[in-house]
């Protein structure tokens, strides 16, 4: 990561502190360790899915309060590899990431920023049972 992110993994860590405290104000919420924050992002020009999570401390006698703990956050750049592993649990083979929509007869799905703009699209071969079928 680089300079053109800071500010971006700063909101994000911030967003997870406000979420952490109004978590300490309403005590019958989700569990603090559940508690995390992702979003799809581009970091430089490159598109990337990252997640917040509090780093808590493994003793009921320590205590931090709430707001101040530690952050970790984790990113994911959606490459190849990235896109081939979603490919893989949703069953889609030949799933890839492309930054704009493509004019052909693929199945596209649009990959939605944090701010509801489109980062790209998630594409891959639809699958024709009926074609498929006429070609046995």
């Amino acid at each position: 990561l680089g300079d053109d992110d800071g500010q971006e993994m700063a909101t994000l860590a911030g967003e997870m502190r406000a979420a952490l405290v109004e978590r300490a104000a309403n005590p019958g919420a989700e569990p603090i360790g559940q508690l995390a924050t992702v979003r799809t992002i581009m970091i430089g020009n490159r598109p990337a899915i990252s997640s917040a999570r509090p780093i808590l401390p493994s003793s009921a006698r320590m205590q931090i309060e709430a707001g101040q703990e530690f952050i970790a956050i984790s990113v994911k750049f959606i490459d190849g590899k990235a896109a081939e592993s979603i490919g893989h649990h949703a069953r889609l083979e030949g799933l890839y990431f492309a930054p704009s929509k493509g004019g052909d007869e693929r199945a596209q799905v649009p990959v939605s920023s944090h701010d509801g703009g489109t980062i790209g699209y998630f594409v891959w071969p639809p699958i024709r049972p009926g074609y498929m079928l006429l070609q046995q």
